[in-house]
């Protein structure tokens, strides 16, 4: 109903033709005498091609893309990929040729052509912002500034924690309290230090660096809490000794700058 062929052999379109419904119309045409409508010969089949004009914005195949990368990374580290389609011929013009565009974050990543979001700066530090909402455009036919069609989706990277931060004591002097007749292993008190890192990054262990004390105290790194526990190692003599002094260091070994 949308080729009509008037009495010249002429076809017409009769209603508005969509490539990307329906991109090719195959048509049987019969001759027939016009006063006595006796055929003419066989039929004749013949092949109309729509084609295309440049009428469909790309799509992303998802609302929101998802990501991350270890905070700290190097320039260039790959982070994900958005991946966006258009409906339009791929042969004719560019007009189903894609190109990338951050709009928003761009200062702190890139995207190439096929669509990789990678880092663009090396310092991100997830202890000063842990997530990024980045803006990404679609845009079709290269060579326009801003493509005769696009569209825009968001991605959200997270950066993953590293070991990356020392451990600093909540306060600059601890007093602690014990009972001369304590025994073994008694807990005297805890240390506690402010790590910023994830949990499963703090690693902190304690070691008394200033006082001959190393036989009478230990300081136990406790899991979880990341807390040193001062622990007794022998009996005490408050006659002989009434006050211990000493200095812990604590640290995490296995951190990484």
């Amino acid at each position: 109903d949308a080729l009509p062929i008037l009495v010249t052999g002429d076809v017409f379109v009769n209603g508005r033709l969509d490539r990307e419904t329906k991109s090719q119309y195959n048509l049987t045409v019969v001759l027939r005498d016009k006063r006595t409508g006796k055929k003419l010969g066989e039929p004749s089949t013949f092949i109309i091609s729509v084609l295309d004009i440049n009428d469909n914005a790309p799509q992303f195949v998802h609302k929101v893309f998802n990501g991350s990368v270890p905070e700290m990374s190097a320039v260039g580290t790959s982070v994900t990929q958005v991946e966006a389609f258009d409906a339009d011929d791929p042969t004719l013009s560019g007009n189903a040729k894609i190109e990338y565009e951050i709009t928003k974050g761009y200062e702190y990543f890139s995207i190439d052509k096929n669509g990789v979001i990678s880092t663009r700066v090396p310092n991100l530090d997830r202890e000063n912002q842990s997530s990024y909402e980045l803006t990404v455009v679609a845009k079709d036919s290269p060579g326009h500034p801003w493509g005769l069609h696009s569209n825009a989706t968001s991605v959200i990277i997270t950066l993953i924690d590293i070991n990356d931060n020392f451990p600093i004591f909540t306060k600059p002097h601890f007093t602690f309290e014990v009972a001369e007749n304590a025994h073994v292993k008694y807990e005297i008190g805890r240390l506690k230090v402010e790590d910023a890192d994830e949990p499963q990054n703090r690693k902190t262990t304690y070691t008394i660096v200033k006082g001959d004390f190393r036989d009478t105290f230990a300081v136990l790194p406790k899991e979880f809490t990341n807390e040193g526990i001062i622990q007794l190692q022998k009996p005490l003599d408050f006659e002989k000794t009434p006050k211990y002094i000493f200095t812990i260091e604590a640290k995490d070994p296995t951190i990484s700058l």
